[in-house]
């Protein structure tokens, strides 16, 4: 592993925040926000081979990633809160700041906050977008310092199970969970389910399993 990854990071730039060893803390939370850190921590994982670790709390030293809404956010950090500027009214619903800084050993520190659990979701969607991953490799080219709000209230996008198309008619359900996640990290907040009954073929030898049975699937994802 180790040779590999140096094999194939060799020649990249260097990161101005080495995130390859972080831990990823956040408070214990339900729902939306703990999967949202759930979804941080795969996806980065998927593509350096190296899973991040979980705590609720700093670490004594090395690169940390602190999540959640902005209160349980002050509550990670502590005394270095007031470094992050967390004033939840520079954001609307949904809206999320990021910042990053240097723990007290001087590792890299990202922070993503919320104003909701939606919030928490975009801002680890904005983060993902924004890292640079490989194997052994996972940090930012440049820092990040902002705070920000969709601009439209409803972002969504219709989805059908039918024979038209020649790629998602032969999805299978994971295809369709990663599909729905990555419209959720690019910002999307509502998913249209095309009815099965329209002008377009009712059948394709691509399906994996009866419309209305994908639906179903769709509809729990």
């Amino acid at each position: 592993m180790a040779v590999f990854a140096e094999t194939r990071n060799a020649g990249l730039p260097p990161l101005a925040l080495d995130l390859t060893a972080a831990t990823v803390v956040a408070s214990p939370a339900a729902g939306l926000e703990g999967k949202a850190v759930a979804v941080l921590i795969e996806e980065a994982g998927r593509r350096t081979l190296r899973p991040w670790p979980q705590s609720d709390r700093l670490p004594a030293q090395g690169p940390a990633i602190v999540i959640g809404t902005f209160a349980r956010v002050r509550a990670l950090l502590g005394d270095r809160a007031a470094d992050f500027a967390l004033d939840e009214n520079r954001v609307a619903a949904e809206g999320y700041r990021l910042a990053t800084g240097r723990t007290t050993d001087g590792a890299p520190l990202v922070v993503i906050a919320g104003r909701d659990a939606r919030g928490v979701l975009y801002g680890i969607g904005h983060v993902l977008r924004k890292l640079h991953l490989g194997p052994a490799r996972a940090g930012l080219m440049a820092p990040l310092d902002l705070a920000t709000s969709p601009r439209w209230p409803l972002r969504g996008h219709q989805l059908g199970v039918r024979a038209n198309p020649n790629s998602y008619s032969g999805w299978d359900p994971a295809h369709w969970e990663q599909y729905i996640r990555d419209l959720a990290l690019f910002g999307a907040n509502a998913i249209e389910l095309v009815p099965p009954r329209t002008d377009y073929p009712q059948l394709s030898p691509d399906f994996t399993r009866p419309q209305l049975e994908t639906m179903a699937v769709m509809s729990r994802i």
